[in-house]
């Protein structure tokens, strides 16, 4: 190594610029050596977008990124009403700008296709705009403006949403109208609610948002009201924590159907309405030499 160059950006992510070359005459790849880096600064060093792939044997300037310090896994499981194939309830997993990564679960009004169109075009619409960048809040107020203006019904859809920031390892939660939304760590099972309304039932939407820290491990389950409506009243929370908490199942697919079966076990095999389960689950990446 020549020479190195630290930059730090407002986030207190690193930026590392170093001239090398190989030893002996080899070519090396260029991810080799962000490797090294990692072990050196303990942080996940990438080398940066459109970076050479190979170091020679004449000096070269490279430049080598943090990466995202954990990753998500997502699964989902579903049933339309009645077990009729076309469901009501929507779902979204989208990797978003600045290193986050979001699941979004959309209820329409009522069931089958009409709900479908509802929930389905509130979650594309929120596709674009978060992935254009706009902030949250002011995705769902647009989103929400639109759905309530020239409209002579009222037609409303849920959102339910979990960003993971795959950085920090931090979850942001935004609720409008949605069903309890079930967060399990080393702890427990903790819940997450909202008092907010759906979005088109009222000009002036207010979200509510809650933030939490997440460790490497920890599961957010995500249900439509249909998975709680299909539990004895007053006791659905209670046994989706059992189900939630005393599964061993890690991976988010396999925790998804597990907890479906099991509700429409309790439930005697009916849906009594479209029912959804999304969960994603975060672990922290890990770098060795």
């Amino acid at each position: 190594m020549l020479s190195s160059v630290f930059f730090v950006d407002e986030h207190g992510r690193y930026e590392i610029h170093v001239t090398v070359k190989s030893e002996k005459g080899n070519c090396i790849p260029t991810r080799k050596a962000a490797e090294l880096l990692s072990v050196c600064t303990k942080r996940r060093m990438c080398p940066a977008q459109n970076e050479r792939q190979v170091l020679g044997q004449e000096y070269e300037t490279i430049v080598c990124v943090e990466g995202p310090g954990y990753y998500v896994l997502q699964g989902v499981a579903k049933m339309g009403k009645n077990g009729q194939k076309i469901s009501g309830d929507s779902f979204l997993m989208k990797t978003l700008p600045g290193g986050k990564e979001a699941a979004i679960l959309s209820d329409g009004m009522g069931s089958g296709e009409r709900a479908l169109q509802e929930s389905g075009m509130l979650v594309e619409m929120l596709e674009e705009l978060l992935g254009a960048g706009f902030p949250v809040e002011t995705a769902l107020s647009m989103i929400n403006t639109a759905l309530v203006m020239g409209r002579e019904e009222v037609r409303f859809s849920t959102v339910d949403m979990s960003i993971f920031d795959l950085y920090n390892g931090k979850c942001e939660f935004v609720k409008a109208g949605a069903a309890v939304t079930f967060l399990r760590t080393k702890d427990g099972v903790e819940h997450i609610r909202s008092e907010s309304l759906p979005l088109g039932v009222i000009q002036r939407q207010q979200s509510e948002k809650e933030t939490r820290q997440l460790e490497s491990g920890d599961v957010v389950v995500m249900v439509s009201d249909g998975i709680l409506d299909a539990l004895p009243a007053g006791e659905q929370e209670h046994l989706l924590d059992l189900m939630i908490g005393g599964s061993p199942l890690e991976n988010p697919e396999e925790l998804a159907n597990y907890i479906l079966d099991k509700v429409l076990e309790l439930a005697a095999g009916k849906a009594g309405d479209d029912m959804t389960v999304l969960v994603a689950g975060i672990w922290k990446m890990c770098y060795s030499r």
